[in-house]
């Protein structure tokens, strides 16, 4: 896909973004790697976490997800206290909570639910939180889209939260795209969730997924949507450009992947509209072999396990940590853990997730 550099430069005019035109790509990813330089200098950082997936049973169908399944699996309490003092042992600090969304609306899944005493999947994210929390680990949820409510219930055990946007155009809803039957999908339900996270003031994280048939116009749309949401809430510590990784069993199992060319304009996109303090992710798992020219732009690779798998994406195991640091410190970058929540949002922590960060640092 050739980049449509015209059609960019009249997006930044009407849109009254404080940038100059850009003459060439050239030029533009230039001066997306000198905001990324200006800012993060070399360092790149991650965060050492466990998957905690609750269940797969998903209200959604999205044609690209090899993650969903209708087989009842589940996450129980003390099954996921197991993997957290393992993941507790070999230094991991994040416990990364996700699951398909709105799993109660299975018969199955209700059943369980009661069990614990609660009615929804957010009630039992909160209890595994709580329980990650007690053994010292900080918590993130990802389980789709939240209440204001919810995110401010979520907040008194997590010290983070995230949702992808994926993308804000309405086309992905028609007849044969990738959501047609995923409607927690669809843009103004995501923006709201999004928005409800900001109004609740939780730390929090966010993206876009590329490669699923989307139009150089709706990659910048999307990203310059979460970039006005961030002005206005303030609340987006991180935003994720996710490629997809096509899998087998899946509708789009014989899509094409990006080109490094794509993919490395698209983080210029991101660098460019985005807040320049929000951090600028970039899967390792899924761009392993093109690491070294993403953070050229990108400045953090998420959360890396060694304790548990990346189930969304099951054929890209995550990179070993120590080798991909010689590889990165071979082009004079510093790779850095840190947290799930970022310093500047300390303030917005209770006092008992506060002292638990704390004695993280």
């Amino acid at each position: 896909m050739t980049f449509p550099l015209k059609e960019f430069n009249e997006f930044i005019v009407k849109e009254g973004l404080e940038l100059n035109s850009f003459e060439t790509i050239e030029e533009m990813l230039s001066y997306a790697k000198e905001i990324r330089k200006n800012l993060f200098q070399k360092e790149i950082t991650y965060s050492l976490n466990v998957f905690l997936g609750i269940t797969k049973l998903c209200s959604n169908n999205c044609n690209y997800c090899g993650y969903r399944k209708e087989e009842v699996e589940w996450l129980h309490l003390e099954e996921a206290e197991k993997i957290i003092k393992k993941g507790v042992k070999k230094g991991a600090k994040e416990a990364l909570i996700t699951s398909g969304e709105e799993p109660e609306s299975y018969p199955e899944a209700k059943e369980i639910l009661k069990k614990y005493g609660v009615t929804k999947q957010v009630d039992y994210a909160y209890l595994l939180a709580k329980k990650a929390l007690s053994l010292g680990m900080l918590p993130h949820t990802n389980i789709g889209n939240l209440t204001e409510k919810e995110y401010e219930l979520l907040k008194e055990v997590n010290v983070s939260a995230g949702l992808m946007l994926e993308n804000n155009s309405e086309r992905f809803k028609e007849k044969g795209m990738s959501h047609e039957f995923s409607s927690s999908k669809w843009p103004e339900k995501r923006i709201k969730a999004i928005k409800a996270a900001g109004k609740a003031k939780i730390p929090f994280t966010t993206g876009i997924l590329v490669g699923i048939g989307e139009t150089w116009e709706e990659r910048w749309k999307s990203l310059y949507e979460i970039s006005k949401i961030s002005t206005e809430f303030g609340h987006i510590q991180e935003v994720i450009v996710q490629n997809l990784e096509p899998l087998e069993g899946t509708k789009m199992a014989k899509a094409k992947k990006l080109s490094d060319e794509e993919l490395i304009t698209i983080l210029a996109l991101a660098r460019i509209i985005l807040p320049s303090e929000i951090s600028l992710q970039i899967p390792p798992n899924l761009n392993e072999e093109r690491l070294e020219e993403c953070v050229m732009i990108a400045n953090d690779l998420g959360g890396i396990s060694s304790t548990t798998h990346d189930e969304v994406n099951p054929t890209s195991p995550w990179p070993e940590l120590e080798k991909m640091r010689k590889r990165l410190e071979k082009k004079g970058f510093s790779l850095k853990e840190r947290l799930a929540v970022y310093p500047k949002y300390y303030s917005w922590l209770n006092e008992k997730l506060l002292e638990k960060t704390l004695l993280k640092k």
